[in-house]
């Protein structure tokens, strides 16, 4: 699943960036970067990293107001009990998060230092691996549980941008805080929480 989600991405960000590079009017913008998410995860946090890309389209002259197209992968891993044969075993869980969203943005240009807002909409995967090792009769070896599902997500918030060359073609996400509400898979009551991003931007 994260191979064809990667794979979406690229030919679409690629794909606009060639055109852009064609005609030459900065339309589009192409980032990536680290990404921190905490999520509450069914009352305990849970700690996730990973990476973000992708794409902005910029629809008019003053390139404004635009929509915006992300991609987002973050794993992390924590610990809990569950009840095995009426015997309570610890667990180590690791969870993965693959979010692809789009939605329109809103950005202030007010000189190097751009900050914007943005409101996106799509879909988040979330994958749990769930080990533990069994009680009697077979005490000492391991078993392994993996369930999945995709839900719907919302990504709203906003971050800032500074230019780093004096034409704008690159610049610095300096840091974008989002909050990310994931409806219920059935795998955690509560999965929303916030994330956090940095990266360069590049534009064409």
């Amino acid at each position: 699943m994260k191979k064809l989600f990667l794979a979406a991405i690229a030919v679409f960000v690629f794909g606009v960036a060639a055109q852009a590079q064609s005609t030459g009017d900065g339309k589009v913008e192409i980032y990536g970067g680290y990404t921190f998410q905490h999520t509450r995860s069914d009352g305990d946090g849970l700690n996730l990293n990973g990476f973000n890309v992708g794409t902005n389209i910029w629809l008019n002259q003053n390139r404004k107001f635009g929509i915006n197209g992300e991609y987002t992968f973050a794993q992390g891993s924590t610990t809990g009990v569950i009840t095995v044969s009426n015997t309570v075993v610890s667990t180590d869980v690791r969870t993965r998060y693959n979010s692809f969203a789009a939605g329109p943005i809103y950005r202030f240009k007010t000189g190097r230092v751009k900050p914007f807002v943005r409101a996106l909409f799509g879909a988040t995967r979330v994958s749990n691996q769930v080990s533990f090792t069994n009680p009697l009769p077979n005490p000492g070896t391991r078993t392994r549980v993996s369930v999945d599902a995709t839900s719907f997500t919302f990504i709203g918030g906003g971050g800032v941008d500074v230019d780093l060359t004096k034409d704008g073609r690159i610049a610095f996400r300096v840091g974008a805080v989002d909050y990310q509400f994931i409806k219920d898979s059935n795998i955690f009551n509560n999965q929303n929480g916030i994330r956090v991003s940095t990266g360069l931007v590049l534009r064409f």
